[in-house]
């Protein structure tokens, strides 16, 4: 028997869940165009209006990587995705540069939605492999 015991989530509070769609590669010292979609598995309206998130994204890690590192926060652009009902996605266009010096690497793409008030996030980071030609 386990110490710990299991919580379900709270379902009035909202809970998103991210995913990733990014191309498999890219050239070094261009822009790495890719989409986030957050999904809402709650069963209450996510208003982006009343409350933003910031997020942040990163390239590197991995064997051969330690020196290409990436780092960036920003606020997502919550005016334009409104409010998401239960069930509903919605996808942001997100666009990172890339190191000129790094080709010829693989890389890991991640991208996080930063903890804010009142809201749960399922999938707190999400990451793709792009190799940088």
């Amino acid at each position: 028997m386990s110490p710990f015991q299991a919580v379900a989530p709270n379902p009035k509070l909202p809970l998103l869940a991210a995913h990733l769609k990014a191309p498999t590669a890219v050239v070094a010292g261009q822009a790495l165009r890719y989409q986030v979609v957050l999904a809402n598995r709650s069963q209450v309206a996510v208003n982006f209006a009343d409350s933003c998130a910031a997020y942040s994204e990163s390239l590197g890690g991995g064997a051969g990587l330690e020196s290409v590192k990436v780092v960036r926060a920003y606020e997502l652009n919550c005016a334009s995705a409104g409010t998401l009902l239960p069930g509903e996605s919605v996808t942001f266009d997100m666009v990172l540069d890339t190191p000129r010096a790094a080709p010829h690497i693989r890389a890991v793409l991640q991208w996080g939605l930063e903890p804010w008030s009142g809201f749960v996030v399922g999938a707190v980071a999400v990451s793709a492999q792009v190799k940088i030609t």
